[in-house]
């Protein structure tokens, strides 16, 4: 697995009622390039490259979930989150905004 979807699994074997997961853009950004927070620097593709694929997360993402079906998956999302319809049709997987979610920690709601 990769990182993400790897770390995913980790707090799902730990047994978390509830996983966050920050930073799971999955796609290009706006303008069709590499979308990534490190893009540019030492061992990551320059910025202007193109996207990588995404598939494979989406198949990691999609096994952990259905391996925990009583877990409750959060994906934080803003304005540079691709939108995935096959994310969609898993039951346990929600989407938040993440001002609603910045909101929630700053209020100490519901965690």
């Amino acid at each position: 697995y990769s990182s993400g979807p790897n770390a995913v699994a980790v707090a799902a074997l730990d047994l978390a009622d509830k996983i966050y997961m920050l930073g799971f853009d999955l796609g290009p950004s706006v303008h069709n390039k590499f979308n990534n927070i490190y893009a540019g620097t030492e061992f990551y593709k320059p910025a202007e490259s193109p996207p990588t694929f995404t598939g494979n997360w989406v198949k990691q993402l999609t096994s952990v979930t259905k391996d925990f079906p009583n877990t409750q998956f959060v994906r934080v999302c803003s304005n540079t989150t691709a939108r995935l319809p096959e994310l969609d049709k898993i039951k346990n997987l929600q989407h938040e905004d993440l001002d609603t979610f910045v909101m929630r920690i700053n209020n100490q709601k519901d965690l």
